[in-house]
């Protein structure tokens, strides 16, 4: 054989071509021991080229030979071997070979954390908890937050968000609803649940007990209006302790109670006496302690706390509005005490927090909320005026008593008048979620363009909408759809579901089957559903082409809403409160002991009656 007359010689065999060019004769059994063995070492694609040199070399490679253990095999059964074996030792949960945890564990350290940290980034959501279960190391490695945060943002994106600002783990969280899809569809036994209905009756809640969870969820209020005994009590609790933190009550009526957004503040309205006003006290919810009473024997109208809850505006009785500091309980000033405003007065706070706007039927004013300095006032025909920011924060919609306009809400400044306000009725403006549209509803509806103030679009009897039936209004969260539930005279009531850029109906239903009047319409929290109430069942809808996806028999309904997450409802009627969803329902409490049913602020939490359904994951120790 000369190895000069192949043309891959050079780059497959060296030594063997140094061996020949030096005419070193080898017997042909010692000549056939050394190839085999330099063959051995090839892989597939080169023992595909050596193939092809000679007839020698392809003998030398298909021809079967004897192993140490005397057991024959071709060299590409042997390359398969070797190749299997690479394959195992990649991957040592499953290699056979290493069976004991200890032999894992040892090869598992053999890499930096840095690289299995890339590897785990691959992963689901389901191997990342099966990777926990491999080894110590793992289970650390695993739990980072950043390997579980983009599982959550994609499965989640509005949770992710929650989550984030609650300083909750991803993980726990998509835990959390996986379980409550699991316990909807019968596929979990049984959660954590706390119960408060002892606990609210040693502290005197007996009649018209009701709850909600404080805005992160870490609290519940409980209150009881008596209404024989014209009293009322108020108790905080501490979800995960059960402790209560405060106590508030009266002999002469209601306690009222709200909330900061960011839940560092609590205001109560306690009445002293009959007929005589009431004490208004900040509190921390977070320790149960009364930091100031901000007023006593006042008449309060309203209170309402800022979005980023630094303000606390109070309207009382001597119908004068006063601006205080929610951190510190200081009074900062009064708005214009020379005014009187009316007891109808309203008031509301731009969604950033900057501009405070307040009007009645005399006159509107527009406030800066940090200073307290009046930065605009509407004097002249604002009876029967309706206001409302845009979401934001950049325009304000304001009908007056003869022009409906759009007012820059940083400066006052009209910018462009709508339409002529021609109507006694009562009068409705609606921004969509991203501020681009605004309908108003005053005797007719139209569509409009709230950035450069024109109509798209005037709903009227003859494009199907009979002008006197309007009920509710709801656009989706993404803006990009609208659902209308109207009635016309003596016509079945419609729900009409609408392409909120162009006001072009996508869909009508009038009265199907179990619809013979609708209670109403609403989105779930990604837009993707559409639920159409009844008295007597539900119809799931498509939330973006209105297509009707499931029917629910629901006889006397009475309230629905959706999980944070979107994947299951809460459906009650006359008898019983049900969880929907998995492919199932199970019943969480009869509806006559629920009168408060919701889910908590972090979408883990199920409020029923007194009872908390937690579907979080067990805390450790």
């Amino acid at each position: 054989m000369n190895l000069e007359n192949s043309s891959i010689h050079r780059y497959v065999f060296p030594v063997l071509e140094e061996v020949e060019r030096q005419q070193k004769r080898l017997p042909t059994t010692a000549y056939n021991e050394i190839g085999i063995k330099i063959f051995a070492k090839l892989g597939a694609r080169d023992l595909s080229q050596a193939e092809l040199v000679c007839k020698e070399w392809k003998e030398l490679i298909r021809g079967r030979h004897s192993n140490l253990g005397g057991k024959f095999y071709t060299l590409w059964e042997r390359f398969d071997e070797n190749r299997r074996s690479v394959s195992q030792n990649a991957f040592p949960l499953q290699n056979s070979l290493i069976s004991s945890p200890a032999e894992k564990e040892e090869y598992n350290n053999t890499l930096p954390d840095e690289i299995w940290a890339h590897i785990f980034s691959y992963l689901g959501g389901k191997d990342l908890r099966s990777c926990q279960q491999a080894c110590a190391r793992w289970d650390a490695l695993t739990t980072n937050y950043r390997f579980w945060k983009p599982l959550l943002e994609k499965s989640f994106p509005l949770l992710a968000v929650v989550s984030e600002k609650l300083k909750i783990h991803p993980k726990d969280q998509l835990t959390a609803q996986a379980n409550i899809i699991a316990y909807a569809g019968n596929k979990l036994d049984c959660v954590k649940i706390m119960d408060f209905t002892f606990l609210a009756m040693e502290k005197g809640h007996q009649e018209d007990v009701q709850a909600r969870f404080s805005p992160n969820g870490k609290q519940i209020i409980i209150s009881s209006d008596f209404h024989t005994l014209n009293s009322g009590i108020i108790s905080l609790w501490d979800v995960n302790t059960r402790k209560c933190l405060l106590e508030e009550s009266s002999s002469y009526g209601r306690v009222g109670a709200s909330f900061s957004p960011d839940s560092q503040r609590l205001v109560t309205f306690s009445p002293d006496r009959q007929d005589v006003g009431k004490t208004i006290r900040l509190w921390d919810p977070n320790t149960g302690e009364c930091l100031k009473t901000l007023g006593k024997e006042v008449n309060i109208q309203t209170a309402c706390f800022s979005p980023d809850s630094q303000r606390l505006v109070i309207h009382d009785g001597s119908k004068s509005i006063s601006l205080w500091d929610a951190k510190s309980g200081e009074r900062l000033l009064a708005l214009e005490e020379n005014l009187s405003w009316s007891d109808d007065a309203s008031f509301s706070f731009s969604p950033n927090s900057q501009r405070l706007l307040i009007y009645d039927y005399e006159f509107a004013s527009l406030w800066d909320a940090n200073t307290g300095k009046c930065l605009h006032t509407w004097e002249e025909g604002i009876t029967g005026v309706a206001a409302t920011f845009s979401p934001d924060s950049q325009q304000i919609a304001m009908a007056r008593v003869d022009f409906i306009c759009l007012w820059d809400a940083n400066t006052g400044e009209r910018l462009h008048t709508l339409t002529e306000n021609d109507t006694d009725s009562e009068l409705r403006l609606f921004f969509s979620p991203d501020s681009q549209r605004l309908i108003i509803d005053n005797g007719g509806l139209s569509l409009w363009d709230a950035k450069i103030g024109t109509r798209l679009i005037t709903w009227n009897n003859e494009n199907w909408y009979d002008v006197t039936s309007l009920k509710t209004i709801s656009f989706s969260p993404n803006s990009q759809r609208l659902v209308i539930h109207s009635h016309s005279g003596e016509r079945l009531e419609s729900i009409i579901f609408l392409d909120a850029n162009t006001g072009g109906c996508l869909h009508r239903e009038e009265g199907p089957k179990g619809f013979k009047t609708f209670n109403g319409a609403f989105f779930s929290p990604n837009g993707q559903k559409l639920v159409i109430t009844s008295p007597r069942a539900l119809q799931i809808w498509d939330g973006q082409t209105g297509e009707a996806q499931y029917y629910i028999s629901v006889p006397k309904f009475r309230k629905a809403f959706f999980s944070l997450s979107s994947t299951c409802l809460v459906i009650s009627d006359s008898h019983a409160v049900y969880l929907w969803g998995g492919g199932g329902r199970r019943i969480v409490g009869k509806y006559s002991a629920c009168r408060s049913v919701s889910f908590s602020p972090n979408g883990g939490q199920l409020l029923v009656g007194l009872k908390i359904f937690d579907f979080f994951p067990a805390k450790e120790g």
